[in-house]
C-alpha cells in the first residue's frame, strides 16, 4: 500500500519514504544501491546485463577489493521491484520515482552507504 501511495503522487513520495526509510535500507545492500545507481544513470529501461556492467564499474571504483557481482542479476531487480524501487517491463528495468527518492535520501545516510557514496 505504501509503495502505491507513493507511485501515485510525487507529493508523497519524501513522506513515505521518511516512514519507512530504516526499514528499508536493511534490505537494500550497497551493490543493490548501485544498481539503482546504474537505471538513474541510464535513464531509461535496461536490460539485467547492461545494469551489471554499469554497476561494477561503479563497485570497482568504490570498492577496488570488493568481490564481483554476480553474473545474473535479475533476481536483484525483481527484489527491488517488491519495494517499488525498480519498475519491471517485459525483460528490462527502470527506476521508479520512488528509488529516485530513495537514492537521494541514501546519499546522505553515512552509516549504511558510505562506500558507495565515497564523496558525499
Amino acid at each position: 500500500m505504501l509503495v502505491k501511495l507513493a507511485n501515485s503522487s510525487d507529493r508523497y513520495t519524501e513522506q513515505v519514504l521518511a516512514m519507512i526509510y530504516d526499514e528499508l535500507a536493511v534490505e537494500v545492500s550497497s551493490n543493490s544501491l548501485r544498481a539503482l545507481l546504474a537505471l538513474q544513470k541510464a535513464g531509461a529501461f535496461q536490460e539485467p546485463q547492461q545494469i551489471a556492467k554499469e554497476a561494477q564499474k561503479l563497485a570497482t571504483k568504490q570498492e577496488p577489493d570488493g568481490k564481483p557481482f554476480e553474473s545474473d542479476i535479475s533476481y536483484r531487480l525483481r527484489y527491488l521491484c517488491l519495494f517499488g524501487l525498480v519498475g519491471r517491463g517485459a525483460s528490462d528495468y527502470a527506476l521508479t520515482s520512488f528509488g529516485a527518492a530513495y537514492i537521494k535520501r541514501a546519499r546522505s545516510d553515512r552509516l549504511r552507504y558510505s562506500k558507495v557514496f565515497p564523496d558525499s
